[in-house]
Parts: structure tokens; C-alpha cells; sequence
């Protein structure tokens, strides 16, 4: 090996002083790095905590493989000391474990299952996704692209990104704190997280594992239909089309993926999120932007562990009279992004669907949302607004459009 010459090497720190304990590198050769540091202006890059707690914290910094950029790092402690932070793994690109000690009574806590510092001096086991930026171009080949490591994009076949288009991703698992210990919740309590941005209605319950959010974002380029994620081969799934087990009376209806977009807090029905749910992963999809795709949820009405059919299937109903006020609310919201013309048929049209849900008019419904979804494919939006509604009208009609196929009208007499 020729050990005459530099691979790379540089600094990495502030103006005060800094350590580093631990170095790994994952599987594409970037080196992640964690220490403590007492520095007011260590170099930070998309961090999770941008600014020095205390008076020593410690770091982790994810460098490129080149050693010439950050991709990652952030300062990780509370408002007392964090010493070194001398073990790290990293179990896939993007996926960091850290352990060191701490004395800070404040040290940033998820799901913990010690939630108070026990004495002057704990230890500390913290888990990390860092978001990875990959060319859009890359999730084209048959194998995809892997933001996170473990995490999957294939882009639909002949759907080609344009030059400079990128997709960053981030997998996070967590436990359903509505989840009894019996493993159910009762179908009414929504669920708020990421400050609002994804508002999880209460019909939608995570499982007994808790449920995976793949944060998605993408700059110049659609997630649409046709698109192949994965979490964690090889359980693929995918946004337009995929089987599941639909009892509807007996076990819980498990929902492949949901996918919601943020909006400008303008509160259309569900929250300051608007819910786009892909009902075992049939319904159709466009999002760009900030998306959250969520996996492992069971649709949970609290009835009970066997209700009765036509309980459950009028819950069903119920749920559509929400779905297509939702619906009418996303439409009249578009005002901005659609010719007055097309504005007001949209508008027209989508009031129609909720009058025949209404009125228990199902298959009438069903040919009307038809008919909205055509009328939306045809009209022309200004895409120029960072919101995505012409996805959010797809999405939402299409998730009504499979809960009247496959919950409803083959129980309705």
C-alpha cells in the first residue's frame, strides 16, 4: 500500500477546542466522525441541533467520501456536559448509533426507556438518520437509488429526471404512543408529529412494531405513479399499485403506505397536514416537495376486535363523507393555481361526489369521482406554487375512489 501520499486530510472544528473519539465509514466510504466540542461555531450541515447546548456537547459529522464537504453534522447534547461520544456504528449509509456520557438533565430523548438522568454522570445510546442528497438521475436504473441505505427508489420506467433534479431521504421508526398494551387505539385520537407537518388521523393506528416515516424531499422532479419504494429489503412496496389482505370484518386493515404533503398551515380539514392516504397502496400518486411516506398503520374505527359487518362498513361511509369534505376543501383551495374556468367545474364536481356520498348514492359516486379525476388530468396548473395541488386532488380522489371499490359497494345492497 503506498502510504506517501494523502488521501485527504483536513480540519474539522470551531474556535474553541475539539475532539474527535470515533471514526467509521459506511458502505459507499464516508467517514463518520463523533467527538465533544466546546466550540459556538463547530461546522454544522442540516443538523438535528444547530447550536451548543451547554458547555461542551458532543458532534457527529458525516464527510464525504472525498473528505472536501460536510453531508451531515450537528451538535448532539443538553444544557450540562456531554463528554466524549467514543462509540459509533453505522449500521447502513445514513443510519448512525452513538454512545457516551452525559450530565445534562435535558439531553434530547426519543422514545427512551430511561427518561430522567439517574445520577451526576449517565450514559447515553442515541440513534441518527442523516439525510442523504442523490441525483434524481440515479433512482432511474432498475436497481434504484439508496438515500438512506436499506431504503429503496426506483423512478417508473422511461420517466426520466431532469439534469440537476435531486431526492433526499430519511427513515425514521418509531413507536404509536396511542397504542394500548393490548395493541389497539381507539380510531379518534390523531396524531401530531414533525411540529404539525404530519397530522395522523385517529382511524389510522400504528402496530404493535410502531410504524417507519421515509421524510422524502425532491427538488425538480415528481414522485408519481409507478414509483417503487422499499423499507428494509426485501418488503417493496409501491405508490400505484399493490395487494393486501382485506377482511372487512376480523383483523385490522393494514395500509401499505400513506403519503402526506406539508401545506402553508392553511388547516384544509385534517390539521395543519394534508392527509393523501394510499389504502394499500392503490391510489395514485404525484407529490413533489417536502412528502412523508408512512408505513405500518392499521385502519382502527374503535369498534372493538370483532364488530359486526355492517358496523364496520358504515364506518366506511362515514369516513367517505369526511374524505370528500376534505376533497371539496383541497379543490377551493386551488384557486390560485387554476383558470377561473377550471376552478369552478372542479368545484361543481367534487360537491356533487359528496352530495351522492351523502346520500348513500355509492355507485353514482364512483362514476363521478371518475369523472373529476379525468377533468383534473386535463386541467392546467400552475405548477410555480410550492404546494402540490394537483397531486393532493389525485390522491384524495383516488382513496376515495378505493374505499368505495373495495370497502363499501361490495357490502352495500
Amino acid at each position: 500500500t503506498d502510504l506517501t501520499s494523502f488521501g485527504f486530510s483536513t480540519f474539522l472544528g470551531g474556535s474553541g477546542s475539539d475532539f474527535a473519539w470515533g471514526l467509521k465509514l459506511d458502505v459507499e466510504d464516508r467517514p463518520y466522525v463523533t467527538g465533544y466540542t466546546n466550540s459556538p461555531n463547530f461546522p454544522v450541515a442540516d443538523p438535528i441541533q444547530g447550536a451548543l447546548g451547554g458547555p461542551q456537547d458532543a458532534f457527529v459529522s458525516q464527510l464525504t467520501a472525498a473528505g472536501d464537504g460536510l453531508d451531515f453534522s450537528s451538535y448532539l447534547g443538553g444544557s450540562g456536559s456531554e463528554g466524549a461520544s467514543n462509540g459509533i456504528t453505522v449500521l447502513n449509509p445514513g443510519n448512525v448509533f452513538l454512545t457516551g456520557g452525559t450530565g445534562s438533565t435535558d439531553y434530547p430523548l426519543v422514545d427512551p426507556f430511561q427518561g430522567a438522568l439517574g445520577g451526576t454522570y449517565d450514559a447515553y445510546v442515541t440513534n441518527i438518520s442523516t439525510p442523504i442528497t442523490v441525483p434524481a438521475d440515479d433512482c432511474t436504473d432498475a436497481d434504484g437509488c439508496n438515500p438512506t441505505g436499506g431504503h429503496q427508489i426506483i423512478l417508473p420506467e422511461g420517466y426520466f429526471a431532469p439534469p440537476g433534479a435531486t431526492i433526499t431521504q430519511t427513515a425514521e421508526s418509531t413507536e404509536d404512543p396511542r397504542v394500548d398494551e393490548f395493541g389497539r387505539c381507539d380510531g379518534t385520537t390523531p396524531l401530531s408529529l414533525y411540529n404539525g407537518d404530519l397530522v395522523i388521523p385517529g382511524y389510522l393506528c400504528g402496530g404493535e412494531d410502531g410504524f417507519t416515516v421515509l421524510i422524502t424531499e425532491t427538488t425538480g422532479i415528481d414522485i408519481r405513479e409507478g414509483t417503487v419504494l422499499s423499507i428494509g429489503f426485501p418488503e417493496v412496496f409501491s405508490a400505484d399499485a399493490l395487494e393486501c389482505e382485506r377482511p372487512i370484518v376480523g383483523s385490522r386493515q393494514l395500509q401499505d403506505v400513506m403519503v402526506w404533503q406539508t401545506t402553508d398551515k392553511s388547516d384544509l380539514y385534517e390539521g395543519h397536514a394534508i392527509e393523501v392516504t394510499h389504502d394499500c397502496g392503490t391510489s395514485r400518486s404525484k407529490t413533489r416537495g417536502l412528502s412523508y411516506f408512512v408505513v405500518g398503520m392499521f385502519i382502527e374505527f374503535g369498534l372493538g376486535p370483532n364488530p359486526l359487518p355492517d358496523v364496520e362498513t358504515q364506518a366506511f361511509r362515514n369516513l367517505l363523507v369526511q374524505k370528500a369534505e376534505a376533497l371539496v376543501a383541497a379543490t377551493e383551495a386551488a384557486e390560485l393555481v387554476l383558470k377561473n374556468g377550471d376552478l369552478v367545474k372542479l368545484s361543481v364536481k367534487a360537491r356533487d361526489i359528496l352530495g351522492r356520498l351523502e346520500s348513500g348514492e355509492y355507485v353514482e359516486a364512483l362514476n363521478k369521482i371518475d369523472i373529476f379525476l379525468d377533468f383534473v388530468d386535463k386541467a392546467i396548473f400552475d405548477t410555480s406554487v410550492p404546494f402540490n395541488h394537483e397531486g393532493n386532488m389525485i390522491m384524495r380522489a383516488g382513496n376515495i375512489k378505493f374505499i368505495l371499490e373495495v370497502k363499501v359497494i361490495p357490502f352495500t345492497s
